[in-house]
């Protein structure tokens, strides 16, 4: 994961680009296309800050890029960058396939497990699953190429997902408040961007816990994190978005 310096300067670097290039061709578009338009000139500029480095970040810029209009702004802001991506889009598919290999493997494993404790609780475990199946369908939807990603995978994303999210409003904020900004469709764009981060933060956690938390459990969240990240042998630093 990349420094929260580093990340938040290049982050900066590249969505002030967008936001030029955005103010010289927003004359004639609505109010919903403006706050689109400033919406994917954020986005383009996080996934530029991780290097993409995440199967989330060049997913995010493959999804921008499917429309024309999108796909101009796109090349506009990354520039050279936007070439090479396209060249590592090999690798990208390559992992995808790493994925799905593991997905094969871990229902394998799945199966062996329910036989050995069907006996057991069989209701309360299945309803269980349920849920934490459907969270993490839900999940998938909002991390950009979760779709193909394997439990493990994606709760590993969703972390640095929800990390960068949380880097990227924080930028935005200051920047308005420091420019004493009245701008309507700057403050509603991460004011939507803060929900869609809460939302996609409950959600990875009813995942790893199993069910929705109760407020007793909710103050025992950091406690569930942390055994989650020692299993995975996730960085430590991505605790941070759970403060």
């Amino acid at each position: 994961m990349s420094a929260p310096s580093t990340f938040k300067k290049e982050f900066l670097k590249k969505w002030v680009l967008g936001l030029q290039i955005c103010g010289s061709s927003t004359k004639n578009m609505s109010f919903l296309e403006r706050k689109k338009a400033i919406k994917l000139s954020a986005d383009v500029a996080m996934a530029y800050a991780k290097d993409f480095k995440t199967c989330w970040s060049r997913a995010l810029i493959a999804n921008a890029s499917k429309q024309d209009d999108n796909k101009i702004l796109v090349r506009n802001i990354l520039g050279s960058e936007f070439e090479r991506l396209k060249k590592s889009s090999i690798g990208s598919k390559m992992c995808n396939k790493r994925v799905r290999s593991k997905k094969i493997l871990k229902r394998s494993c799945t199966i062996l497990r329910i036989r050995s404790t069907a006996t057991r609780r069989v209701l309360a475990s299945s309803i269980a699953k349920r849920l934490v199946k459907e969270r993490t369908l839900v999940l998938k939807g909002l991390v950009p190429g979760g779709e193909s990603m394997d439990e493990f995978s994606l709760l590993k994303e969703t972390l640095d997902y929800i990390h960068s999210l949380r880097a990227q409003v924080d930028v935005m904020q200051r920047l308005a408040y420091a420019s004493q900004l009245s701008n309507l469709q700057l403050m509603n764009t991460f004011a939507n961007m803060k929900n869609d981060m809460r939302t996609m933060k409950f959600t990875f956690v009813t995942c790893v816990v199993g069910s929705f938390p109760t407020r007793i459990q909710a103050r025992k969240l950091d406690q569930h994190t942390r055994g989650y990240v020692e299993r995975s042998n996730l960085s430590g630093n991505e605790l941070i978005i759970f403060e």
